[in-house]
Order: C-alpha cells, then structure tokens, then sequence
C-alpha cells in the first residue's frame, strides 16, 4: 500500500484535539487515522461535522456507528486473559501486581481477563490492584508504588506508560523482578540511557497490534461497505506476544492458553466470568 502520509502528534488537551482534528479534517486527504482512544474520543465531533471523510478510529466504540468510520477494538477479556497467564508463569509467588491508572479504561477493562489466566495458571493466585490517579503518575510515587507491589509479587503488569519509568526503575533492581505490559512500545522503553537492555524487565509481553488493524481498514477505503466496528484478538493477529525469553517449554504453555482462547471463542462459549474484585 502506498500512501502520502502526515502524521500529527500532539499533547492531550482534550479541547485542543478536537480543534485541531476539526481542522486537519478541512484538508483533502483519503484517510484519516485516530492513532488511540484519546484521540478517537476527542475527534468524535468531528465525525458528525464531516460525515464523508473516512476514518480508522483506535479504541473508539462508539455509540453511534457511522458509514465513514472503519472502528479497530480489541477483546480485552483475551489481552488480560493471557498477560494474567504470563505473570503467574514467571511469577514464583502466589499474588501478582496490577497496576493501571485512572486515565486509561482499557486496563480496566482488562483485569476481568487478567484475574482468571493468573488464576487458571495457580488457583492460588492472589491480585495486589494498585489504581493510580493521573496526577500521582510521577517518577517517584510510581517507583514507590511499584516496590510496595514487589513486596508480595516478583511480577506486576501494567497497560500504562504514565507509570513506565519508575515502574522500569523498581523492576530493574532486582534479577527475580518481572513487568509485563500492553503495548509494543514497553520494549523499547526498557532500554536504558546508556543504550543497554535493563536485564531483568520484559521476558514476556502481550501488545495490541494496531498496524494489523489499519491495514484491513486501508484495504476496504475505497469499498461501499467500509464501514466496519471489528474487534481484534490473537486469533486475527490483532493481539500478540512480545517473547523476549521464554523457554521452549513455556512457549508452548502459552501457544496452548492461545489455541484454548481461539476455541472458546469460536466455539461461543464464555471466557470470562467477571466477578468483583
């Protein structure tokens, strides 16, 4: 696919996004892509003003389904189902950290999920939740947070970068201490200043894999039908794993977790049973 592409980053301020979608939505372009939920919530309006341009929203669900809107989600229950799954794995004690923060509803959306794969792995299996408020989400109270979780966990998973660094930090100061996260990037945030991988932070990971989704949502643009609200798991590829160093034998432990989910899935049965927690 070959595409003349721009690419606008900018700071979250919500009304600031929507101004500056509206505007980038006056330009000719084929396509315009809503890169995470944040940006998929505030360019929402935007979407009613300019009901021909076409859109490939991220983590949008949206209430109102429109023609022009190709919609990418991801079944959350199966990211946290597996990322549960490989905590425990790596995990040599019976409680596992949880640590999300109060901007990010995909991860908690995901703790159902992430309950019962620890659970499914050692049905002792205990979840030390930490929520984190946005404004609290600095270096020091994450790092603090984050050896207060390790004082009953060797691992804690995450599904926020607000937190990242000194989440990273903690992790890194001892050899048995493990992070999982969600998103791709947690790898290459896990190299440090000096360009060296910080030893003991990522083995394995689970990550939303956007680019599978924006190619199906590209190959459709100039279909009738492109309008799509399509939810993305392993089993399409739109969720995957990050497999820094497990063993052979664990992989195999996890493909089988993989091919029970895609099972379950077709097979409409129930995944997950969400219970309060």
């Amino acid at each position: 696919i070959l595409a003349d592409i721009r690419i606008n980053s900018l700071y979250y301020i919500e009304d600031y996004y929507q101004s500056t979608i509206e505007a980038l939505m006056q330009e000719d372009y084929d396509v315009y892509i809503f890169g995470d939920e944040k940006v998929s919530k505030a360019g929402e309006h935007a979407l009613s003003i300019y009901p021909d341009k076409k859109v490939i929203a991220i983590n949008s669900n949206y209430e109102e389904k429109r023609n022009n809107v190709y919609e990418i989600n991801y079944d959350q229950n199966e990211l946290g189902y597996v990322a549960g799954y490989l905590a425990m794995m790596q995990n040599s004690k019976d409680a596992v950290g949880f640590m999300y923060d109060n901007n990010n509803e995909l991860a908690f959306e995901s703790q159902y999920g992430f309950i019962q794969g620890a659970k499914d792995y050692n049905n002792k299996a205990q979840i030390v939740s930490l929520y984190v408020q946005e404004d609290q989400a600095n270096f020091y109270k994450s790092y603090n947070y984050a050896n207060h979780i390790f004082e009953y966990s060797d691992v804690i998973f995450t599904d926020s970068i607000l937190n990242i660094n000194g989440l990273l930090e903690a992790t890194n100061e001892e050899n048995s201490r493990k992070l999982i996260g969600a998103n791709k990037d947690f790898y290459n945030i896990s190299i440090d200043d000096n360009g060296e991988e910080y030893s003991s932070v990522i083995k394995a990971s689970v990550y939303r894999n956007d680019s599978v989704g924006i190619l199906d949502g590209l190959r459709k643009l100039n279909n009738d039908d492109f309008s799509c609200n399509f939810k993305y798991n392993f089993e399409n590829g739109g969720l995957s794993i990050i497999n820094n160093s497990l063993t052979d034998e664990e992989s195999s432990k996890v493909n089988e977790v993989i091919d029970n989910l895609k099972n379950k899935v077709n097979g409409n049965e129930l995944l997950i049973i969400c219970e309060e927690v």
